[in-house]
């Protein structure tokens, strides 16, 4: 049956994605991926790609009409993505934008495609890749010109390769992500989780490689690395739309408790590594006696993302990770409990203007206050049900 609904997937892929590119080319859009292309393209005229100062001023030269992005724009990406981002550099802005919208949704697809899933459920691989691509979040990412679209993919084509005894592969894959550390990190320990030794060494590896590359073309290569974490720290917090106090968008779980009355908690390195660390203990806790799933383990390391870090929404699309637990234990698992799951896929991508339109709708207070931070509460959501999913067998 997967074979004969491939090629209707691959068709519809290409649809969906030529809509969403021409969508994603219509006015002075991809705001995200200027920023990230000129942060890249300092280096080539021998600056350096976190001068703020330098980086406002290419800004301001294509959005001039647009002010808060000017004052709240910067390059808080890894050296590594310097290497990313330097060929789309050299091509005209049309071309850059067609060029990265076009490569991310083609290795989304193909991640897709390699979707793993259990025997005899072959079907389930075109069927997921459909509520994948149809996600409402895919226009969205794809007009800012963000990264995770790419990211997804890369995702799970690192995983399926290291499903398939492929780990060096996997690793290859998976090292791209790391040009966001705080959202790549989990997947250090699942490395060596899936892919044993080999994989998790080899995608230290990946990543240092992938450092040096982006040291190399920079003009002083060895201040950068200070450079950077010295403009993470000093600067990423002075943008406002990185902070939950201004961004009720932001999915972490501080933002869900801003908007139930509580204290205003601003997550830094330390809130978000005690975050993953709560996360490990409960996944160790429900461990134990247990042989994990792997698709299970990858599906609690990447939901804990939107929840642990103070991110935007657009990096709920990582949670298309959890496509492959649902393939794995159905049938099998109460049906209620994936579609709480399905439930709260929907919620992460209901689109910003009608959740503005309800919050509106219900009037100012604190229901209007939890209704804006929906995606908050849907990343809680995905993480909550995938740990109280049993994570593997028993041991005999």
């Amino acid at each position: 049956m997967r074979a004969k609904l491939k090629l209707p997937l691959f068709l519809f892929g290409l649809a969906l994605a030529g809509g969403v590119w021409a969508t994603a080319s219509v006015g002075n859009v991809q705001e995200d991926l200027f920023i990230y292309r000129a942060g890249a393209s300092l280096p080539l005229r021998g600056l350096n790609p976190y001068d703020a100062e330098a980086l406002r001023a290419d800004v301001a030269g294509q959005y001039s009409g647009s002010p808060q992005l000017i004052a709240n724009c910067g390059f808080f990406l890894t050296p590594q993505a310097v290497a990313v981002f330097t060929p789309f550099a050299f091509l005209p802005w049309d071309a850059a934008r067609a060029a990265w919208t076009g490569l991310s949704f083609a290795v989304l697809i193909a991640g897709l495609w390699w979707l793993p899933v259990p025997a005899g459920r072959a079907w389930w691989g075109p069927v997921l890749a459909v509520v994948a691509l149809a996600d409402p979040l895919l226009p969205m990412v794809a007009s800012l010109g963000q990264t995770t679209i790419l990211m997804a993919g890369l995702l799970l084509l690192g995983y399926g390769a290291i499903a398939r005894g492929r780990p060096v592969l996997g690793a290859l894959a998976w090292s791209v992500l790391f040009m966001k550390p705080h959202v790549a990190l989990p997947l250090l320990p699942l490395a060596f989780a899936l892919g044993g030794r080999r994989c998790g060494l080899a995608l230290i590896a990946a990543v240092v490689a992938g450092n040096l590359l982006g040291l190399a073309l920079s003009p002083d290569p060895l201040g950068l690395p200070l450079d950077y974490l010295r403009h993470v720290a000093g600067g990423h917090k002075l943008v406002d739309y990185n902070r939950v106090e201004f961004n009720p968008q932001l999915t972490s779980w501080n933002n869900a408790l801003l908007a139930g009355g509580g204290p205003l908690i601003e997550l830094g390195i330390g809130g978000m590594l005690a975050g993953y660390a709560v996360v490990v203990a409960v996944g160790a806790a429900r461990c134990r006696g247990v042989k994990p799933d792997p698709a299970w383990l990858v599906a609690v390391g990447v939901a804990a993302v939107p929840v642990c870090c103070q991110v935007w929404a657009y990096e709920l699309l990582l949670v298309v990770a959890v496509l492959p637990l649902i393939a794995a234990r159905w049938p099998g698992t109460p049906w209620w409990k994936l579609a709480v799951l399905g439930g709260f896929w929907v919620l992460k991508s209901v689109p910003v203007e009608t959740g503005n339109a309800l919050a509106a709708a219900v009037g100012p207070g604190r229901v209007e206050q939890l209704v804006q931070a929906y995606r908050s509460f849907a990343a809680l959501g995905t993480l909550g049900v995938v740990l109280a999913l049993s994570p593997g067998e028993r041991r005999v």
